[in-house]
Parts: structure tokens; sequence; C-alpha cells
């Protein structure tokens, strides 16, 4: 194989700790590489020129990129180096110089860190020249794409996408459009009426003729690739149909309440409801939770009876829909954190913000008046406590930006309504949004019945009612410079984070999505791609990615389907084949791919007797590959040779003191999390040899007694915490896996401790150093170290 070789100095950034000039004369000295080259930049257009035409001039068929962490310009070097050079992607290897040796070891010597270099070199064009070519495919490009979320960024990010002439299906498991925006009062920063800013927005969707809507809908299985997706709809019943004229007689008559989620269930509504704001589209509906009650308990019925054009059909059932799209944004907005401080659920008159925004509001509970809920008077004083139950580690531990100004945009409304009662608002810190801002929550503190206070209540007291006055006695303790106070209130006003929204898990199984520790979708990248994820037709939008303002979630929105529109402005779309591959002549068609499998992409051909994979199912984790008995299987881009020769070589390398250590750190979260050493100025020692793998399930048991027999004296396995894992199980696969192995290791008198399985997030980069470091030192006590 000829193998060109392009070395990196980042500007000066890699080259600055160790000579790379050393490393790549090194480099040279094997047969197979026919050019090497150092540039500045290899990301620079101009120098990429330059690399296109020695790449053509020496007939290189594979290629190494010596530089930074492959999860910068990995996708983008295949896709162009393909379409330039045309060397398969397959045969094109990334070698992290920056991240992962450069910075890491920066209070190394410079004769050390190239030392390591050069067996990270010898380790990569060992793997390079076991790798395997990856087919390629076009497949027709549909100009179609899927939107999950009908709230402010789905609507935007389908307006964006029907206006640059691609179809869009429009997907919303609530009965209208709008989300939980629609249901508030007002928008911050410019006090506008909530319903009024959104309402246009959706009239215009619904005016778009190349949008199709589908309300009380949800996706239930997801087939295909990039390109040209087969999704399943399932579309829930209505029970009223769209011939409804909104006479509102249904509901008039009907003699069953349940509670309104609408309105927070602050108040009751008819089993047939029509919310009070403007909804899109205008048609009562009935819950399916409620419609038993509807067909067997209700003997009247009367909603039928008093309906003359039969609009109301209480036996209509769900059903299945399939569309073809070629790329999908998943925009499915978030949930509210439901508080147990504070004496929230106890009394009526302890609320969150958002329920709050629903007495506020003119469609809300008491038609905009501000009233007690528990006896219906007006408040003589509220108290606003910001921070409830957010950024706390044994609960929400993140701040969620928003609630700071959306509290001042309810104490603006509240003086408005109420000049005359006293207000306070107890706070951590405080968090302006934007240009406008600190003027903005400035405005609501100048108030001159508003007092904020920088403390948190210590306690709260419910005595469940007043016998003389029918009310309920809120009371908090205030620590003040003076003391600790004790101070009655009539209502309490309980700011809480977003959270992910319930069905996060349940569409991520669906899409094949990563999901961050806090329980958010996961973006390919926080800074360079937050909106995509590690599939090329999937995007991301809004608060289902972490929290977000309504201005941010339609920036999410727009950014997605530009994402979206570059991936189906082609007619054709070329496709790198990754998947599982089979040997036919090894397998023994045992069905363990079969059950390891969590993408349903193996099964057993009967007649052959042989496993087979579904290519447009396959995702390329490998968790299939480890759990081979027989070595059937192996993964394209991973080959497991590959793998073999990169710990041959890597154990010959002798840190200058201490244990040799192997990891095997998966893409996801253990990689990156190594990466985010470099980036965030830490180290870890030279002891530890990295080599990536796709998914933690992808580490096979036999590369860790080959990685023994070689010499390493301990191996750490990096893998996404249990429920992070984006191919959702193989972290649990790999845990089972080691158990089994650990006992073997004993048997065979090898101490256990010589592995260690090591849970991360990719952010966590002060837990890898320790963790590292601590097992560095656990190696030296176990005297295995001469």
């Amino acid at each position: 194989m000829n193998i060109g070789a392009i070395f990196c100095s980042c500007r000066g950034e890699i080259d600055k700790n160790f000579s790379l000039k050393d490393v790549k004369e090194y480099c040279n000295k094997d047969e197979d590489v026919k050019f090497s080259e150092i540039y500045q930049a290899s990301c620079s257009i101009h120098e990429q020129e330059d690399m296109f035409k020695k790449i053509n001039e020496h007939g290189i068929e594979g290629l190494l990129f010596i530089g930074c962490s492959p999860k910068y310009y990995e996708k983008l070097f295949d896709k162009i180096f393909f379409e330039k050079s045309k060397i398969n992607p397959g045969l094109i290897k990334f070698v992290n110089f920056r991240e992962q040796l450069s910075w890491a070891h920066r209070d190394q010597k410079p004769e050390k860190i190239g030392e390591k270099a050069k067996f990270v070199i010898k380790a990569a064009l060992e793997e390079l020249k076991n790798a395997k070519p990856i087919q390629t495919e076009k497949i027709p490009n549909l100009k179609s794409a899927l939107v999950i979320g009908g709230g402010i960024s789905g609507i935007h990010a389908s307006l964006a996408l029907a206006n640059q002439g691609h179809h869009v299906y429009l997907v919303e498991k609530s009965p209208y459009l709008g989300g939980i925006q629609l249901q508030m009062s007002k928008t911050f920063p410019r006090d506008e009426c909530s319903a009024c800013a959104i309402t246009p927005i959706i009239n215009t969707l619904f005016r778009t003729p190349n949008i199709d809507i589908f309300p009380l809908s949800e996706v239930i299985r997801l087939r295909g690739r990039t390109g040209n997706f087969v999704v399943t709809i399932k579309q829930n019943p209505r029970y009223v149909k769209e011939i409804c004229t909104n006479c509102h007689e249904c509901i008039n008559v009907c003699n069953h309440n349940v509670p309104d989620e609408y309105n927070f269930k602050l108040i009751d509504r008819k089993t047939i409801t029509l919310p009070r704001f403007d909804t899109f589209p205008k048609l009562p509906f009935i819950s399916q939770k409620d419609i038993n009650y509807c067909r067997i308990e209700c003997k009247a019925k009367l909603c039928t009876k008093v309906c003359d054009i039969k609009a109301i059909n209480l036996d209509e059932e769900s059903k299945e829909i399939e569309i073809n799209v070629g790329g999908i944004i998943t925009a499915i907005g978030y949930d509210i954190y439901q508080p147990n401080e504070y004496g929230y659920g106890k009394s009526k008159d302890v609320l969150t913000l958002e329920d709050y925004e629903r007495v506020l509001v003119s469609t809300g509970v008491f038609n905009g008046e501000i009233l007690r809920p528990s006896n219906r008077e007006t408040p003589k004083n509220i108290a606003f406590i910001l921070c409830v139950g957010a950024r706390q580690q044994n609960k929400i531990p993140y701040c969620s930006r928003y609630c700071c100004m959306a509290t001042a945009s309810a104490i603006k409304q509240t003086v408005e309504k109420l000049p005359d009662t006293k207000i306070y608002v107890f706070y951590r810190d405080i968090y302006a949004l934007g240009k406008v801002g600190e003027e903005y929550i400035k405005e609501s503190q100048n108030f001159p019945n508003v007092e904020w206070i920088r403390t948190v209540p210590e306690h709260f007291g419910l005595k469940s009612k007043d016998v003389e006055n029918e009310r309920d006695v809120l009371t908090l303790k205030i620590n003040v410079s003076g003391g600790k106070l004790d101070i009655s209130f009539d209502m309490v006003i309980l700011a809480t984070p977003m959270i992910p929204n319930n069905d996060i898990e349940d569409i991520r199984e669906i899409l094949g999505l990563s999901k961050t520790p806090e329980g958010f979708f996961k973006e390919a990248d926080l800074m360079l791609a937050p909106v995509s994820t590690y599939d090329d037709g999937k995007y991301l939008a809004g608060t289902c990615i972490g929290p977000r303002t309504i201005n941010e979630s339609i920036v999410d929105g727009y950014a997605a389907a530009t994402g979206i529109s570059r991936v189906l402005s082609g007619d054709e779309i070329t496709q790198f084949v990754t998947i599982s591959d089979v040997d036919e002549a090894v397998c023994g068609a045992c069905a363990l791919c079969v059950k390891t499998c969590y993408f349903h992409a193996c099964s057993i051909d009967k007649e052959k007797k042989i496993s087979v994979v579904d290519p447009t199912l396959c995702r390329g984790c490998g968790n299939c590959v480890a759990a081979c008995p027989t070595g059937a299987r192996d993964l394209l881009l991973y080959p497991t040779e590959s793998y073999y020769k990169s710990i041959e070589m890597l154990s010959e390398y002798k840190p200058p003191e201490g244990p040799k250590i192997l990891g095997l750190l998966c893409d996801g979260c253990a990689y990156p999390a190594a990466d985010q050493v470099g980036l965030g100025g830490k180290i870890f020692p030279l002891n530890l040899s990295i080599i990536r793998v796709p998914c933690s399930g992808r580490i096979d048991p036999r590369f860790i007694l080959y990685a023994i027999e070689k010499g390493f004296d301990g191996i750490i396995l990096g893998a996404c915490y249990q429920e992070n894992c984006q191919f959702f199980g193989g972290n649990y696969d790999l845990e089972k896996r080691i158990d089994l192995l650990k006992e073997l290791l004993h048997s065979r008198g090898i101490n256990e401790k010589r592995i260690k399985l090591l849970f991360i997030s990719y952010l966590e980069s002060e837990k890898f150093v320790k963790e590292v470091n601590s097992f560095v030192q656990n190696l030296k006590s176990l005297e295995m170290i001469v």
C-alpha cells in the first residue's frame, strides 16, 4: 500500500512541545510511506490543494492524518479526500497528536513526548496497513424531511425547510401546535403577548402547501439511512372529525370533569374540550386516557346526540402511516421540574412559575386576575424563589438560564395588576440574558413594592387552614444579617429548571440518538456542531438539547433546517457503508449477534444457516463483533486485525517509569474525555496509550487477553455512563463480558485489578485524570512493576 502521511502542526500548537520533524523522519523510514509533509494547518483550503496534488503524484492509496482529534474533521476529511483524491474512507486514519499527546503531556520533556509519538505513529501505520476499504454507494436523495415536535423550534425549522422547496412532515404528539410557549402569558424582553407572537407563525405554517401536519401523532419506527429513511408514524385518534364547526355544544352538555393539563391541573375541564387559547388545529378532542369513560361509563353520550353533523366518533382507532424522508429534525421540547420543596403539592397557593403564568394569562385559570387558588382572594404578599431544585448535585446540577428573566417578567405583570401587593424575590445569583437582560431585570428591581433578597429560604411551614380566614398559611424562614426571620406569605412562586422531555428515551431508542448525563440529547460537538448528531441525516433543535430561550430555540430551528437542506441538496447521496460484515465460511449461525444487536439489524438466514446484516438498520457499533465466539463477524471501518496490530505496536513502548497501560476508549464519551484533558490544560501520564473504539461494546475480551500477553500491566476500558451510550447498550454488554473475563483471569492467576472499567462523560476531564493517576498507583501497589 502506498501511504501518505500528512502532519499538521496546528499553527505551532503541536510541535511547540516536541519535534514534529523528528517524528516525520521516523515515519519516512517505513517503506510503504511514499510521501510525508508538515503543514501549518491541514484544515486550510490552500494547503489541502497541495495535499491533493502530492497524493495524486505519488499514487497514494492510504492516508494518515497526524494532527488534532478526529472528532473535529474526520467526517469532513473522509468526504473531501474521497471526492478529490479517490481515497477510500476506510483507508484514512487519524492520529491524535494535539489533545492526547502534545497538550496532555505538556509537563514532559520534548524527547519523552517525541519517543511516545514514534510508537503512536508506528501503531497507526500498522492499523492502516490492516484496514479494509469500505463500500461506497449512491442512493437517491429524497427531497423531504421529518420534523418531530411542533413547538417554537420545530415550527421554524419546518417553515425554513419548506421555503427552500423541501416537503416537510411535522409530527406533534399533543393535540395542538405551539408547545408550552402558547400557554405562557408574555415573552421577555419585549413583554409581548406570547400567543400573539406565535400565532401568526403557526398561521403561516398551516398555509404553506408543502407541509403536512400530524397532530396527536408520534414516530414509532425508523429504518433506512440518510437520504432515504422509512418512518412509521402512529396517528392517535382525536375522536372529533375535521368537519366539526366548533359550535361547542358537545362541550356544553358534557357533565364529566377531569384535571385540565393545559392549565397545569390547577382547575378541571370537560372530558371533551377545546382549550381557551387560540389552538391549531381548532378542533375539540378527547384524551385517550379518558375515552374509556366516554365509551363505557357515560351512558347518556350527550356529546354525540347534540352534534347534528355527526363529527364525534367515539370508536375511532389509532392508525399507522409510513412516509419516506431524507432527513430528520428532532425538536421535542422539555418538561418542567416538579418540586417537592417549599410545600409544592401540599398547598394550592404554592405554584411553579409555569403554573403562575396560567394565572397571569387572560385565557387562564382566573381570566387574568391574580387570585389565591385556595380561596380565590387577592394576595397581599407574594414570594418568588429562584433556582428551586436547580444547581444542586443531588437534584438538577445545571442552571436553566431563562428563569431569572421569566421571573422578572412575571413580577412586572404582577405589579401592573396588583400595585399594592408586596413582592419578595429570594435568589442565589442573577443570570441576565442578552443585550438588554441587565436592564430588564433592573426594571423589576426598581418597583417600590418589590424587594430582591440574596438568600435561600431554609424552611417552609404550612398550616393547612387558618380556620378564621379559610386559607392556607405559608411561612418561610429567611436568613438575614441580624439572624433569622419567619415571614408568612399568601402565595409562593417557585422558579424551577427545565428538565429533559419525558419522551426523550423513547425517541432516542427509535432514532438512535445519544444522550448527555443530564438526560438531554447530545449534540455532535458542543461548540462546532451544536445541532448536529453523529448521523449526517439527523439534527436536533431547541430545548431537547438543553435549556434554551425562545430566540435561541428559533435559531436552533433555522440551523437544523440549514443542515438538513445541505444533506438534501443533491439528487444522490454517497453513503459510506460502515456496517458489520460476516465471514460465511466461519459463521455457525449461533444467533448471539441477533440477541446482541440493539437495532435488530442481525438475523439468521435459515437456508444458508448463516447470520446476515440489514445495512439499513446496522449502526456500525461493533457489539455483535465482540459477541461472536467464532470470529465470523468483523466491522468494516474498525476491523479486528487492525486492533491487534495497534495493541502489538503500542506494547513496544516503555514509559519512563511506572506501569504500561492500554486505554480502549469509546468514541462517544471516554475518548472525548481524554481530548478534554488536553483542551482544558490538564495532563495525564505517559504511561497511558490510547486506542479509539466506536463503542465500548466493540471491545472484545480477546483484545484484553492479547494486551496482557503483550506486556501491558493494566488496561482501562472507557465507556459512557449506563444510560448515555449512543448505541444504547454497548457499555452494559461490555460490563457483563468483563465480569466473565475477570473470572477467567482469576482462574489463571492473573490479578483482575489490572482491568479498570471507567464510566465517564465526555466533559469529565478532571475525573479522567484522577482515575488514570489512581490506576497507575494501584498497579504499582500490586508489585507487578519492577
